[in-house]
């Protein structure tokens, strides 16, 4: 029986592997590797890479533990040769996964590759070293990297597989509740939600009676529910559980996002996944300040930092977004009031959002993923 490995380190990219696994395992081939608990209910998982995943600066400190799997990786390796090796995401980790598998003579399938087009265009060239094939989620993406030497292949956003169970057609809003979506990493959730919660505290000034819900998962429910519990600067003497009127914890992001009003998110899939619930939106994400006017500048080179505005045509930002966000709250806040009670403004947002879902709906990323990799069995 035909054998591939896997690596991922963040729970988007261990549902992607989760689901490619599912489609080679009813192809009679098995999976094995590291990656999260999406990934451990269809192979092989023999170390958690995704639980504690971290973004930035901050993915410096688990050099240790990158190093440690992959160390493990080799002797696995090393005892059974798999046809393949497939990396999905988080080019910071996967890059070493990659390079050790080329020096074994094992093909390598990176899926989801690093977003070079926006920063670090040196990447490509590593890449190109380092990955047999690209799998690229976004539509723009293969001409971008054929044209830099990496075989690469559009195959879909994975977020819109059938599997998933997406809406057909855009779900209606207007429900009055507005999701927080801190993120679905315990570090980027440590680091936006105070801020998010000063914001939705602010609208219950004068919105006394405003719902709002948080999609959660087992990693960072806990982080949430004691961030409730702490005390609001806002509003002293209440906790921003009571001044919030005891937010909903959702364990299901469709089912707690769907028909909200309008949502407030950080930047990332969690745009894309918003918008393909047609839920307007405004998008946030913390950064330092000095690291962003020193560094960061020169490093972007996108005019935007959310995939929605980056997938919407023309030159104006579909979704507010402050980018990197710090300094006073009270510009978003002000701009999450106008949205909640704007409905053109609203209704705007969700035509663009129409048009960016129409564009990536009718793919099968993971059936597309298992293609590529069947040219290596």
């Amino acid at each position: 029986m035909s054998h591939v490995t896997m690596s991922c380190a963040e729970p988007s990219a261990d549902r992607y592997l989760a689901d490619l696994a599912s489609v080679l395992g009813a192809q009679g081939v098995t999976a094995s590797g590291i990656g999260g608990p999406a990934l451990a209910a269809a192979a092989d998982v023999w170390s958690d890479s995704v639980t504690n995943a971290q973004m930035g600066f901050s993915a410096f400190l688990r050099t240790r533990e990158v190093g440690k799997y992959l160390a493990e990786q080799k002797h696995r390796w090393d005892d059974q040769k798999p046809a393949c090796h497939v990396c999905c995401d988080s080019w910071m980790m996967n890059k070493h996964f990659a390079a050790a598998a080329k020096e074994r003579g094992i093909p390598v399938v990176y899926y989801v590759a690093p977003q070079a087009w926006a920063s670090r265009e040196g990447r490509v060239k590593r890449l190109a070293r380092v990955a047999d094939k690209v799998a690229c989620i976004l539509p723009f993406e293969q001409e971008w990297f054929r044209e830099r030497g990496v075989d690469a292949t559009f195959v879909g956003h994975p977020l819109f597989d059938e599997r998933h169970g997406l809406p057909a057609e855009l779900p209606a809003t207007g429900d009055g509740a507005v999701a927080l979506l801190p993120g679905s990493r315990p570090s980027t959730v440590r680091r936006n939600l105070p801020r998010i919660l000063e914001v939705a505290t602010a609208i219950t000034s004068n919105q006394a009676g405003r719902r709002f819900v948080f999609p959660a998962t087992d990693a960072t429910r806990p982080m949430i529910e004691s961030a409730l519990d702490k005390r609001s600067n806002t509003l002293p003497g209440k906790t921003f559980r009571d001044a919030l009127n005891t937010p909903e914890l959702g364990t299901d992001f469709e089912a707690t996002v769907t028909g909200c009003t309008a949502a407030l998110t950080v930047s990332g899939t969690a745009t894309l996944h918003t918008a393909a619930l047609g839920v307007p939106m405004i998008a946030v994400y913390v950064g330092n300040p000095l690291l962003w006017h020193t560094i960061g500048k020169r490093l972007i080179k996108t005019r935007t930092f959310t995939l929605v505005n980056l997938l919407h045509n023309g030159d104006e930002h579909l979704i507010p977004e402050f980018i990197p966000w710090y300094g006073d709250t009270a510009p978003t806040t002000s701009a999450l009031r106008s949205l909640l009670d704007d409905e053109a403004a609203r209704e705007h947002q969700r035509a663009g959002f129409a048009r960016i879902v129409d564009n990536l709906r009718g793919t099968d990323a993971a059936k597309s993923v298992a293609a590529i990799v069947g040219h290596f069995i």
